[in-house]
């Protein structure tokens, strides 16, 4: 069976210090799900072991990947005795802040208690999504979305009242979800998004309000250890783009517009010549 797990782009992203009981980071971010997908073909396996295998080499080790977490969690909770064979086609670029892993989890979460006829409950999925990774919990219903808390917290979905496109770049270089964060504290983390603003922007169309309201906390430390960013994001507004950042912990750099532009396929064989990845997808509603 073929499944489909889309990329989200974090339109925004307030990241609070580390909680000294947790030791880790609480959010406030602008969750936009992209039509940019990677096909997950996931079928009953003959043998008494999950396998998973990916097309792409960047992949980090799959025995421990968020789809082989998944599938345990579920299994431990409902006790069913199939195994799977999962086969990842990757199309969501690794280590780009674009939350591929939580995708990809998300996706087969959902489409074990379909398949098993578990009947779990919102809540049980849910409790599930939180225990494989922080940001697992949005995409089970993938809507534009405030997503506060640690990640897990998916608290305010968002009406958009226009359709927007993105223009996506993501340099070779991908980025460490932990090393990003490590020197954001180095750094020290602001928090200039507000998120108020922005979701009433987006709601109403004002898309000056939109470009004003958008942060991201860790695209100074990002930058910091991937200058290739800053780079991409300065020929983007050279090129006339007005409302430009990163994606969650990077590399990915996005454009946010709403009008198709003409002259976006000889800018986008400009980039591809730089060596990076570079794509136009729309924002699902």
């Amino acid at each position: 069976m073929l499944i489909k797990a889309y990329a989200k782009i974090n339109l925004s992203l307030n990241v609070f210090p580390k909680e000294p009981n947790t030791n880790l980071h609480q959010i406030d971010s602008i969750f936009l799900p992209i039509d940019l997908f990677d096909v997950i073909d996931i079928d009953i396996a003959m043998r008494n072991y999950t396998f998973v295998t990916c097309d792409d080499p960047d992949m980090e080790i799959i025995e421990n990947n968020t789809i082989s977490r998944a599938i345990k969690l579920m299994r431990d909770r409902y006790g069913f005795k199939e195994h799977f064979h999962v086969e990842i086609h990757k199309a969501i670029p690794v280590r780009g802040g674009l939350g591929g892993g939580s995708s990809n989890a998300a996706a087969v979460i959902l489409y074990l208690n379909k398949l098993l006829n578990l009947r779990a409950t919102k809540e049980e999925l849910i409790e599930i999504a939180k225990q494989v990774g922080s940001d697992v919990t949005f995409f089970l219903d993938n809507k534009p979305a405030r997503v506060t808390g640690f990640g897990e917290k998916v608290s305010q979905p968002i009406k958009l009242i226009d359709d927007y496109h993105v223009l996506l770049v993501k340099p070779q270089q991908g980025l460490s979800t932990a090393e990003v964060y490590q020197e954001a504290d180095n750094l020290g983390l602001k928090q200039l998004a507000n998120n108020d603003l922005l979701i009433k922007a987006l709601e109403t169309g004002d898309k000056e309000l939109v470009r004003t309201s958008i942060f991201n906390s860790l695209q100074e430390a990002a930058i910091k250890l991937s200058p290739e960013i800053q780079s991409i994001i300065d020929l983007l507004k050279q090129e006339g783009f007005r409302t430009v950042m990163m994606s969650g912990s990077g590399s990915t750099v996005f454009a946010l517009f709403r009008n198709e532009k003409k002259w976006l396929f000889s800018l986008m064989n400009k980039i591809r010549k730089m060596g990076c990845f570079v794509k136009i997808v729309e924002v699902k509603k």
